[in-house]
């Protein structure tokens, strides 16, 4: 059996991404710290370093106490969860950070949603203070933000601006 893999380019990712479907979307992009103090095994403090698998593993807590607090036993017992589309990236000047589009549930209005996201986010080790909130307001500012996170994707020196595949749920 032969299998035939195919680079995808920049419009094959946009045009992947805009195809999904993700209700009521809420275009947020947040920071991360740097760094942050912590205790080793031996109780001494030492400074951890963020890197592109405790960026990915930070967002990934953050998404599961954001869906605890929304969902309750429906994510527990269900995995009941938020879509949302998750793009890292490094910046020039070397920071992380991400760029997501994160369904907001009805019930839930944009103020009260904000203030829960800048909660669960400030509750992870890497979360940093600076989110910036858009609410798009038709499809072509949709697909703008789509073109706009994945920026970088051609004539970047790292590896790291990419789809985060593992907090991405559709």
């Amino acid at each position: 059996m032969r299998f035939i893999i195919k680079k995808l380019n920049n419009k094959d990712y946009v045009n992947w991404l805009n195809s999904q479907s993700i209700s009521n979307p809420i275009h947020i992009t947040f920071t991360l710290k740097q760094s942050f103090n912590c205790f080793n095994e031996y109780g001494v403090k030492v400074k951890t370093y963020i890197n592109q698998h405790l960026s990915s593993q930070n967002f990934k807590h953050f998404t599961n106490l954001l869906n605890y607090k929304i969902y309750r036993n429906g994510f527990l017992r269900y995995g009941k969860r938020l879509k949302m589309i998750v793009i890292n990236e490094l910046s020039l000047n070397n920071r992380f950070h991400h760029h997501t589009i994160i369904e907001k549930p009805q019930h839930i209005s944009n103020t009260n949603f904000e203030e829960l996201v800048l909660d669960k986010w400030g509750e992870t080790n890497f979360g940093y203070k600076e989110v910036n909130f858009q609410y798009p307001n038709n499809r072509y500012e949709r697909e703008g933000w789509v073109n706009y996170m994945l920026k970088h994707n051609n004539h970047s020196n790292t590896d790291f601006n990419t789809i985060d595949l593992v907090n991405t749920n559709f």
